[in-house]
């Protein structure tokens, strides 16, 4: 049974208060990873560090949220070199970290197939200090259909103009199909716009929307099946 191996590592810091309190905050360098891949993941999407100031160790909580894969999958925690048991749904563990080291949560699912993709959402947090700590991860991982040996990277791209985007942008398809859905994502893995697909050539409006990245896809019978960073700045 072949497995795909998604790391989410990330950095803590406390940070100390004008009235010397000290408030513990989850700090990620991305909210979001993407993969286009039908193989095995390399071991590291990100690397960062946690940083702990205080006395005490900090005991961390993780939680899936949402995964788009029913098939069977777990967690692994990995902390100063000590791989800790799986856990399928959350976990809890306690980290003796008085200066700086590293975390990696690993996730494990069944292989993925040409047309599958996954969404894995999770959220980490101190039960100590759950309000000001709170982060959520999310790793969008797909696998583009195939009709030849050809790289599965040179199927998946959407060609967008302009991008970054101040009002609104166009989008060519690959291939116009019907029954298929655009639908861009916050990089929180939220769905922001969902589209009927009625051409090769698509407007998306930003109507409101922030400044930031966003990932535009295209959905078919529920998997993507084309994906492309869309930037959005005034």
């Amino acid at each position: 049974m072949k497995y795909i191996r998604l790391s989410l590592r990330y950095s803590i810091l406390l940070l100390c208060l004008a009235n010397s309190a000290v408030s513990q905050g989850l700090i990620f360098s991305n909210d979001t990873a993407i993969i286009i891949s039908c193989e095995n993941i390399p071991p590291a999407i990100d690397s960062h560090w946690i940083y702990n100031t205080s006395d005490q160790g900090i005991a961390l909580r993780w939680q899936r949220v949402e995964n788009q894969i029913p098939d069977e999958s777990f967690y692994l925690m990995i902390f100063n070199g000590v791989q800790y048991p799986p856990f399928t749904n959350q976990g809890l563990q306690f980290v003796d970290a008085h200066d700086s080291t590293n975390i990696i949560f690993e996730f494990w699912h069944t292989h993925i197939v040409p047309g599958d993709s996954v969404i894995l959402r999770i959220k980490i947090y101190d039960e100590s200090d759950s309000l000001n700590t709170t982060h959520y991860q999310t790793v969008i991982q797909y696998c583009p259909l195939q009709t030849s040996n050809a790289d599965p990277t040179s199927q998946s791209h959407l060609s967008v103009y302009p991008n970054p985007v101040q009002q609104k942008a166009t989008v060519i398809l690959p291939a116009f199909q019907n029954t298929s859905l655009l639908v861009l994502y916050s990089m929180t893995g939220h769905i922001v716009r969902q589209l009927p697909v009625t051409t090769s050539e698509m407007v998306i409006e930003r109507d409101g929307l922030p400044n930031g990245m966003y990932f535009l896809t295209v959905v078919q019978k529920g998997r993507i099946i084309h994906m492309s960073k869309l930037a959005i700045a005034d």
